[in-house]
């Protein structure tokens, strides 16, 4: 097929595009559009571009997928006499990672059940509003949409400036082999461009971003137990393959006409800044050592023997949090990457016992001290624990049978438990659950204030810190009725 500018100077109507409801009887035909490209965008390598992948998580790694060429193939086929009933994005299942590089992961504890039981997972598809090529040197990155030269308007394209409202998520695993996407609206409609001929264009120059769905599943919740060890799995990646673009067609009794923007303004535009600027950004090496100095000053009035109580557990160390604010100088910098490297590969609702207060120090401490993608991760991590979007009565409690028996009912990844939630912020367990699940709620609930229902997993830590911690554990006889 020849890219000829003359081809390109008909007259479209959306109509070519979307077959009436009277082609219903007629007889359809099928074709498919194999050619395709992907990069990945992955949230742990801000700048680096990483043309190829066909492997996605819920977490860092996304994939973009174009179909080169893919505009002037449906032009070719509108041009004879068609329209189109449907488009379907199609992808093929190719497997599932059972220890992910990069990731905290529990490989004793999940092995055999993730190989055993192999996951439902589905792949959420975003339709991307910028051209982007695949390219080691301007390839498409984390930041940018062409690295160097035009930036996302907020990093991963997670803006809706970058890409349009997603198109509904589908099961792609070995129980469904083949996920498909309806696309036939965002061809039919302005819903991501105005004039059809443009539509087309979108197919090969923007495409979609894809990630997985589930930040965690709950199929690999064990009975009776409340720590959650395989059930983190949100970094495991979700690989497929064939991409490929699937058209519903029908035969018109006339011709159709249709125009194409030219391809080469696109080429054009990738080459020219837009004087965008990166929105991922880490903190100079001055600006860090600054930060930790000023986050670990003393405030207020101290008496000497204090000072020097912190200083002396300090010096002790033995936690997660602390090295944080030994950060002293530009030539601590190394030691602060990898901090921030162990952060970021630390997946939703990973499980971290007793010493979930460092994390928790980690962010009310040195919040400063973490870039604006690593305070996403922080947010993710707490979202995926205390779903704030349930209310407290929707819960279960996580050593119940009522735990397993919500996933096998509704095959629903996000359950009905939360260590953090219901469970131990209103029934008598060890005192060490009652006093970290209330910590985790309230605090953990601050993390996410600023959302919708924070509100409900602050309410419950405040009622398993009320009632449990100081009053239950601290009261004298008679104690208050256990529930």
């Amino acid at each position: 097929m020849q890219p000829s500018m003359l081809r390109r100077s008909l007259i479209t109507t959306a109509a070519s595009l979307a077959a009436p409801s009277a082609f219903a009887q007629r007889g359809q035909e099928s074709f498919e559009i194999a050619s395709s490209e992907t990069a990945t965008l992955d949230g742990r390598h801000w700048d680096v571009p990483m043309p190829g992948g066909t492997t996605i998580d819920a977490v860092h790694r996304s994939v973009l997928l174009r179909f080169p060429g893919a505009a002037d193939e449906i032009a070719d086929l509108l041009r004879a006499g068609r329209v189109l009933a449907q488009a379907e994005l199609a992808l093929r299942f190719s497997g599932t990672e059972i220890v992910p590089e990069g990731y905290l992961c529990r490989e004793a504890l999940g092995r055999k059940i993730w190989t055993d039981d192999p996951p439902s997972w589905h792949v959420a598809a975003w339709p991307v509003r910028h051209a982007w090529k695949a390219d080691t040197e301007r390839g498409p990155t984390f930041n940018a949409s062409v690295n160097g030269r035009r930036y996302w308007t907020r990093y991963g394209a997670s803006d809706a400036r970058d890409r349009a409202a997603a198109i509904d998520p589908q099961e792609l695993s070995h129980y469904a082999p083949e996920a498909r996407f309806d696309i036939t609206r965002l061809l039919s409609t302005a819903a991501i461009e105005r004039e059809p001929g443009a539509r087309l264009r979108w197919l090969e120059q923007g495409g979609f971003l894809l990630r997985k769905v589930e930040t965690y599943d709950s199929r690999y919740r064990a009975p009776g137990d409340a720590y959650e060890w395989a059930m983190p799995t949100g970094g495991h990646g979700l690989r497929f393959s064939a991409p490929r673009l699937v058209l519903a067609m029908r035969r018109t009794g006339g011709s159709v006409s249709i125009t194409l923007p030219l391809a080469l303004r696109a080429d054009w535009e990738r080459s020219q800044a837009d004087g965008s600027r990166p929105t991922a950004l880490l903190p100079t090496a001055a600006e860090v050592a600054e930060r930790a100095t000023r986050a670990m000053q003393v405030q207020g009035p101290r008496p000497a023997w204090e000072a020097a109580r912190l200083a002396e557990l300090m010096a002790a160390a033995g936690d997660r949090v602390s090295a944080w604010g030994r950060i002293r100088s530009e030539a601590d910098h190394k030691a602060y990457l990898g901090h921030l490297k162990d952060l970021m590969s630390m997946p939703p609702r990973y499980w971290q016992g007793w010493s979930i207060q460092d994390d928790l120090l980690q962010w009310y401490a040195f919040r400063e001290l973490l870039p604006a993608p690593a305070q996403d991760h922080v947010r993710n991590y707490w979202r995926a624990w205390l779903q704030p979007d349930l209310p407290t009565d929707a819960f279960v409690h996580p050593q119940s049978p009522d735990a397993i028996d919500y996933w096998r009912r509704n095959q629903d990844w996000r359950g009905r438990a939360s260590f953090f939630r219901d469970g131990y912020n209103y029934a008598v367990s060890t005192q060490n659950f009652n006093h970290t699940a209330a910590m985790g709620a309230l605090l953990g609930g601050g993390i996410i204030g600023a959302e919708i229902g924070a509100d409900r997993a602050i309410a419950d830590g405040r009622h398993g810190l009320e009632a449990l911690v100081l009053r239950f554990w601290t009261c004298r006889s008679p104690c208050p009725a256990r529930r």
